[in-house]
């Protein structure tokens, strides 16, 4: 901060990473550096976030290019008005630029993790050294409880085959990995992505998971084919959306499934030599004792 920077940038969630982003803000003005705040708690309450005297500037959405741009207009003190995606306080009144438009991930180019030490983002899961990796953006189911309804707006968007494949090959080889742990919202999509992608990470000898699971997905995967497949290509966890064991709670969350079909599916999954995690939800509007005990 000493070294003047553009400006600060940080990121929250819904919840308490907000305390600690506003804790990291009110340092950077003391140093009288812009702070600009991203992510996903800024995107869904843009106006109410930068009503905050610690915050500067709101990129809502998707920021690789809105930063860019941001920082080109601060260094050559140009309008803000004139770049995509803001939201910021002049003169006690609060602008918005209007939305931007959602990026084709196939044109980003690859994340410079040579900026970085990449041993410091390296998790160790049951002595594989694994990274975070997305090979999408977005799902296109319609969840009530979600984020997805808004920053995503239902759009599922994925890397093809190829790009994903080619960037899994940098990570394994630059940066000294044998775990991948895929953070997609929603990786199972496409089943015939999905396949391919399995069939060309069997060649690198890593493990892979992901949280990005959603039960009627997986069940439109799988077949003993599948299961086969993602056990060669080195699946060791799965964290799936189960949320409730209620079908009534189920249905009013708008989640698409129902209670036969997760008992269905968590059947078919005992062929596969995978950590299974089935995430739930609890005091939901309406719930009662009786859904409560459906779920447990």
């Amino acid at each position: 901060l000493k070294k003047s920077p553009l400006f600060m940038g940080t990121t929250s969630m819904t919840g308490p990473q907000i305390l600690h982003a506003l804790r990291i803000s009110k340092i950077a003005k003391q140093y009288e550096v812009p702070v600009v705040w991203g992510g996903v708690h800024p995107s869904l309450m843009p106006q109410q976030t930068v009503e905050n005297e610690n915050i500067d500037i709101v990129v809502e959405g998707e920021g690789e290019i809105t930063a860019l741009e941001l920082a080109e207009h601060i260094e050559n003190e140009k309008p803000l008005n004139e770049v995509k995606g803001l939201w910021y306080n002049e003169d006690s009144n609060i602008k918005n630029t209007g939305p931007r438009d959602f990026l084709d991930l196939n044109e980003l180019p690859d994340l410079p993790y040579h900026l970085v030490n990449v041993k410091d983002y390296v998790s160790n899961f049951y002595g594989y050294k694994t990274l975070s990796f997305f090979t999408s953006r977005g799902c296109p189911f319609n969840c009530t409880f979600c984020y997805n309804q808004l920053y995503n707006r239902r759009r599922w968007r994925a890397l093809t085959t190829e790009k994903t494949l080619e960037r899994v090959e940098t990570l394994v080889h630059e940066s000294n990995i044998n775990g991948l742990w895929i953070r997609d919202d929603n990786f199972f999509v496409n089943k015939k992505r999905t396949i391919a992608i399995l069939e060309g990470m069997k060649k690198y000898d890593i493990i892979w998971g992901t949280d990005g699971a959603r039960i009627d997905s997986l069940g439109a995967l799988m077949d003993n084919g599948s299961i086969d497949l993602m056990n060669k290509s080195g699946c060791k966890f799965l964290c799936m959306g189960v949320e409730s064991g209620s079908d009534r709670i189920l249905k009013l969350m708008k989640k698409g499934i129902t209670v036969s079909q997760i008992l269905e599916v968590n059947r078919k999954l005992q062929k596969l030599n995978a950590l299974q995690r089935m995430n739930i939800m609890i005091g939901l509007p309406t719930e009662t004792k009786e859904d409560l005990e459906k779920t447990i």
